[in-house]
């Protein structure tokens, strides 16, 4: 039999594109995501092929949409709300498109983690120079003694790149499955260590510790699925955390930043400007608890509760996805984005935890978390920029869980093959 068709020269020149794309420029991702929103509904609307239409995640997406939009029906100023809310539907088909046209098949989602090596390792080398000298390869400098921004003039290096991070481990994991154990343990051992120094390096505690939850997770995974060789596998990851730790430890002001900092917000959270937004949020939702305050609200009516005497500050958002939905779409529509997250889940994870297939189910499983971790402070979903690399990160998730056809633990590396 002749060998697979080759893919589309135009589409491998997209997937190895889409990283850079997605993570540079807040312009180029909002056009990225709704160009290829619109080419998904015209490709399928030319092939006669709207099934991925049946997926509860899709209906329950969309159904989400059609709500924020009655929603701002209501609002005392629905304009203000309802640009944000008619481009909403764009996130659902752009992850559509992802999961059941972009990176359907394993070759593509190859490409795409391949991409994702090459720019994490350029943003990696280039906080590096800025850790090292003070100044990024465009001139950027640092934010302040113990704050990176990388290539992105902004200390959000380590946000941003913590959408895209597991994506890289599971295609670094995939290029060594065929390989003996040692090895593979050693080269995701390593690969890990090496985001977990990033992490620390850039100053930014949360994500830091949602990629300690997400590492938690893979590490579980392939120790389940190796667990014939656990006690090898524990030892050289004792030994890369104790280098690790080292590392991090002799460098006292980030640790103070990073480790201890984090503790004492811990401690006093309620008067750490992360309690003041929750609490912000909070307040809003009671003034308009079934419909919210309107989509991209949050700023603007949280500064009508400066004067409340437990509120002393207000962001720009809430900083936690829940208490954004809460405040911003009402119950209405925290219930419909709960029902929409577990659904993606559900479509992501059953037939991996069916097939056992430890590592990807762990690998899906530490990007859901590292996104969606209830008690964590995140960006916000509506924010083009981080929104997109959020969605980026879903599609392929439900990509690997919908094409889960071969046996356990090989889909992440199989490859077309001649017969």
């Amino acid at each position: 039999m002749p060998n697979a068709t080759p893919m589309p020269r135009g589409k491998v020149l997209f997937l190895l594109l889409l990283p850079v794309l997605l993570l540079f420029s807040r312009v180029a991702a909002d056009l990225t995501v709704l160009i290829v929103a619109v080419a998904f509904v015209v490709r399928s609307y030319r092939a006669h092929d709207f099934h991925w239409l049946q997926h509860t995640w899709v209906k329950a997406g969309l159904l989400l949409w059609l709500i924020l939009l009655i929603e701002t029906a209501f609002l005392p100023q629905p304009l203000n709300s309802l640009l944000y809310a008619a481009f909403f539907g764009r996130w659902i088909l752009f992850a559509a498109a992802l999961a059941y046209w972009l990176l359907a098949s394993p070759a593509d989602r190859r490409y795409l983690s391949r991409s994702i090596l090459v720019v994490l390792a350029f943003v990696i080398l280039d906080c590096l120079l800025q850790y090292v000298t003070g100044y990024d390869i465009f001139g950027f400098e640092k934010y302040n003694p113990v704050r990176l921004t990388g290539p992105f003039n902004n200390p959000v290096a380590g946000t941003l790149t913590l959408k895209l991070i597991f994506i890289a481990l599971a295609g670094l994991y995939a290029s060594q499955v065929k390989q003996p154990h040692i090895r593979q343990a050693c080269v995701l051992i390593a690969g890990i260590l090496l985001g977990l120094l990033f992490m620390f390096s850039t100053g930014e505690r949360m994500a830091f510790m949602l990629y300690l939850l997400g590492v938690g997770i893979v590490f579980t995974g392939f120790l389940i699925k190796e667990r014939q060789h656990a006690p090898l596998t524990l030892l050289v990851a004792t030994l890369a955390l104790g280098l690790g730790t080292a590392l991090a430890y002799s460098h006292p002001l980030l640790w103070q930043r990073t480790i201890v900092s984090f503790f004492d917000v811990l401690q006093n959270f309620w008067t750490s400007p992360y309690g003041q937004v929750l609490k912000g949020g909070y307040l809003m939702w009671q003034e308009s608890p079934i419909i919210g305050t309107g989509l991209h609200g949050y700023e603007d009516a949280c500064k009508a509760f400066l004067t409340h005497e437990e509120l002393t500050f207000c962001g720009n958002h809430s900083h936690n996805i829940y208490i954004t939905w809460l405040a911003e779409t009402g119950i209405i529509g925290l219930l419909g984005f709960l029902f929409l997250l577990a659904s993606m889940i559900k479509a992501s994870c059953t037939h991996l935890l069916r097939n056992k297939d430890w590592m990807q189910l762990s690998f899906v499983c530490a990007i859901f978390a590292a996104t969606f971790w209830p008690a964590a402070a995140t960006p916000s979903m509506f924010n083009n920029w981080m929104a997109g690399l959020i969605w980026l990160g879903i599609g392929w998730c439900i990509a690997v869980g919908s094409n889960n056809t071969s046996s356990p633990a090989r889909a992440l590396a199989s490859k077309p093959r001649g017969h």
